[in-house]
């Protein structure tokens, strides 16, 4: 079975490569693709708020030292606007002027999937994953969840509105949605 990863960025994409690497025949980074003749593609979704601020604070304290530089230009004015102001990044609407594939909705990657990993209960999908494909269970590396800002309703309401297309697809990071559809 030719399986493919399709890395939906700030989805878990570097625990699950770790884990799995070596049994994922292909992993195209953050490419909105599906290759031809793929037997099953899979990828994690994450609850579209909780993935919004951890991209934020991501490209604000991490990028500079792992990102893609032809993205220098956005992220310096990201930094020289904004900083860790996530809050007036989101009433500003920064993400129109910082075009980060980080905040893409999701469903850009989803919807070539074959199968929806859920980020909030990752483990027992990616056990149902290696199940159905004949891969053996292995424990993802488990790192400490960085504690973000909580919204005012208004900003979070905001956020939601961005990923409505992600909101469409419903089920993507609740339990009502089967890892396997």
């Amino acid at each position: 079975m030719i399986v493919q990863f399709i890395h939906i960025p700030k989805t878990a994409g570097r625990a699950i490569t770790a884990a799995y690497g070596d049994l994922i025949d292909v992993n195209l980074g953050h490419e909105v693709v599906r290759v031809p003749k793929i037997d099953l593609a899979f990828c994690v979704v994450r609850h579209p708020v909780e993935r919004f601020l951890s991209a934020y604070f991501y490209l604000v304290r991490d990028w500079n030292r792992t990102g893609d530089y032809n993205q220098a230009a956005s992220w310096q004015r990201l930094i020289d606007t904004w900083g860790e102001d996530v809050e007036g990044f989101i009433r500003d609407k920064g993400w129109r002027v910082c075009p980060f594939y980080h905040f893409f909705p999701q469903y850009r990657w989803a919807e070539l999937c074959d199968i929806r990993l859920r980020f909030n209960q990752l483990q027992k999908d990616l056990d149902g994953l290696c199940d159905r494909v004949g891969w053996p269970h292995r424990k993802l590396q488990e790192h400490e969840p960085r504690r973000h800002p909580v919204l005012p309703a208004d900003l979070e309401q905001t956020v939601r509105d961005l990923y409505w297309e992600d909101e469409r697809m419903s089920g993507l990071w609740t339990n009502k949605n089967p890892a396997a559809r």
